[in-house]
């Protein structure tokens, strides 16, 4: 199989995977166990919408979510492509795991106390809600971006992470 070698592409790629892959354990948690009542989806809308608008449970409002959701799932993927070919792919899934810790804090928790988004404040359940789905963003990331892009792309550009040079 054909490797893919740009980064952006393949960030697009692997955060549109990661993110579907967060959207389903949400749904999981939130259908089964009864967590919560509002999902990623729910409160990346509230980035574009009042929290009035925000809360119906329309086709329009699903779909605004849903793209919004999405975009911000692909822009992250490329993110963490690029902290990848950064420091390379050794530890992949702990660095994935990392960066959608890191994501989840600052999207959830400062941006949102920002004003970002009227899905703030949010309930205990939904930021365990919020914590879990984008551990397994960050682990379907990561992993989906070394699977299918190219090793060239994951050679550490840092010095003190490349390989040392022989002496002479």
């Amino acid at each position: 199989m054909k490797k893919i070698n740009d980064r952006i592409v393949l960030g697009i790629i692997s955060g549109l995977i990661g993110n579907l892959s967060k959207q389903l354990v949400g749904k999981t948690l939130i259908k089964f166990f009864k967590f919560s009542k509002r999902d990623g989806i729910r409160i990346a809308v509230g980035i574009f919408l009042p929290k009035r608008k925000a809360m119906k449970n329309s086709l329009k409002t699903r779909i605004i979510g849903l793209v919004a959701d999405n975009c911000i799932g692909s822009f992250l993927g490329v993110v963490t492509t690029y902290l990848l070919g950064l420091t390379g792919k050794d530890h992949y899934r702990i660095k994935g795991i990392a960066s959608g810790h890191f994501f989840w804090v600052t999207l959830y928790g400062f941006l949102s106390r920002m004003g970002a988004t009227s899905a703030y404040p949010m309930s205990e359940k939904e930021n365990i809600i919020g914590f879990i789905t984008h551990t397994v963003y960050g682990w379907v990331t990561s992993e989906t971006a070394v699977r299918l892009g190219d090793p060239s792309l994951f050679k550490p550009h840092l010095k003190s992470l490349s390989e040392p040079e022989p002496e002479k």
